[in-house]
């Protein structure tokens, strides 16, 4: 599909912005593959860029307002900052955390000869690492080190779809991590994990770090607080997304399943400053998104509008082996936001290959921007990426690309949406993968950036 747009028109590709609209990556000297991206001041955009295969290093790279490389950026001043960590590999990427100061933290999974787990790394806005952090830059946490270690075991192949182990599903699936990470504005960084303390049981759990990368131990006495679902009857549960309030208290979405009657869905819950379950949010119990017509659910971003505490949350069911996109609206409280969708969730199904959302986004004017892919979750013809402008009340916004929706498709290959960013005016910016075929898997061999007007 050619992405040359005529008209300068919201939902538009911005033509301003790299190669009418978009850029390919690697760019320079970066990696391979742009899997998180962040939006900064006068326009800049920051990426963080997974490696080649059998290197150790990941960079970041930041680009001007127009895509090009900045090549005030980096000691080599050519817009790439790469990372290296002795012995350890840092892959694949799962986030970008912008921090008040100015800089950032990039988490993600890391391999190294005695272990492996989540590895938070955090550089100053000219890209050298902090190293008043952690190591010299990086906190290293082991899977079996999360949580209370007498008690939860962490397994390495952490679960990522309702059982599926990532490892195994990875070469042919695209869109959300499972993994999600969020900061303050002291400094202090929140992270969503998921454990295993026995055969058949897997619980979410939310983590809290100082700005020093340490263990806050302050936040539920031992620095980590554990997903129960009071009230819902469950034998697993999940945690794929967390955003923290202006006040200090923290969501968290994901799934849950019972295995004894088969059933499954969505939550939200709400734990205060301190890591306890926050009683006056939905009265001390996780708000659930269930439907007997839908078989899976899954809650994989969650955003809070400042103003007022409004919350979106977005995921995707499946009826069948296809996919619809799932948006929920809470108020503050906890309480179905009545004006969108009548108060229920909205199901995407605009398109008939199917779709899940897997970023969303508050706009100033109460609008919803998400972000997703077309298909089944599998990569193959039909994976490219989804964009979408809902209006306050739950209806496309038809001022959008004309019917609310667009896609991003470049001829040749597959793309899938990693990650996306709003840009101080307003501007959409994704950031994915592409993908090609090849035997037996199709295979990720770069990335894209994307702009979209508004």
């Amino acid at each position: 599909m050619n992405q040359r747009q005529v008209k300068k028109s919201a939902g538009s590709l911005d033509p301003e912005f790299g190669d009418q609209g978009s850029i390919t990556v690697p760019i320079g000297t970066t990696g391979a593959i742009s899997s998180a991206i962040l939006a900064l001041p006068e326009g800049k955009l920051l990426i963080a860029v997974e490696p080649y295969v059998g290197e150790r290093s990941f960079t970041v790279a930041r680009l001007n307002e127009n895509g090009a490389l900045d090549t005030t950026f980096g000691v080599e001043q050519n817009g790439v900052v790469r990372v290296i960590f002795e012995d350890t590999y840092v892959y694949p990427i799962f986030g970008l955390i912008p921090l008040s100061d100015g800089g950032w933290v990039t988490y993600g999974q890391y391999t190294s000869k005695n272990s492996d787990g989540l590895a938070f790394v955090r550089q100053r806005q000219d890209g050298t690492l902090e190293e008043s952090f952690g190591a010299r830059g990086g906190r290293f946490i082991p899977y079996n080190e999360i949580g209370n270690p007498e008690q939860l075991r962490v397994k390495a192949d952490i679960l990522h779809r309702d059982g599926e182990k990532g490892a195994e599903v990875e070469p042919q699936r695209a869109g959300n991590s499972g993994y999600s990470a969020v900061a303050q504005s002291n400094g202090k960084i929140f992270f969503a994990a998921s454990i295993s303390p026995g055969p058949g049981i897997s619980k979410g759990l939310v983590l809290r770090l100082n700005s020093d990368g340490t263990t806050d131990k302050t936040f539920n006495g031992v620095g980590s607080a554990i997903v129960e679902l009071p009230g819902v009857a469950h034998n697993r549960n999940q945690v794929d997304a967390i955003a923290v309030q202006v006040d200090g208290k923290v969501l968290v979405s994901g799934y849950y399943a019972n295995d004894s009657d088969n059933s499954r869905g969505g939550y939200v819950l709400r734990f205060d400053a301190e890591g306890q379950v926050d009683a006056s949010f939905n009265e001390g119990v996780p708000v659930t998104i269930s439907d007997p017509a839908y078989r899976l659910f899954f809650m994989n971003a969650i955003s809070v509008r400042e103003s007022d505490g409004g919350i979106v949350a977005v995921g995707d069911v499946r009826r069948g082996s296809l996919r619809y996109g799932m948006i929920v609206v809470l108020n503050s409280s906890g309480s179905f936001n009545r004006v969108f969708n009548r108060g229920m969730p909205l199901y995407s199904d605009m398109l008939p290959e199917g779709l899940a959302w897997n970023r969303c986004s508050w706009q100033a004017n109460g609008a919803i921007v998400v972000a997703g892919n077309r298909g089944d979750g599998s990569v193959w013809e039909q994976l490219v990426g989804v964009t979408a402008r809902y209006l306050s009340d739950g209806t496309l916004d038809p001022t959008f690309n004309l019917r609310g929706w667009v896609v991003f498709d470049l001829e040749y290959v597959y793309e899938s949406v990693q990650d996306m960013a709003i840009m101080a005016d307003g501007r959409i910016v994704l950031c994915g993968h592409l993908w090609r075929d090849s035997t037996p898997w199709h295979k990720r061999f770069g990335g894209f950036v994307a702009r979209y007007l508004v």
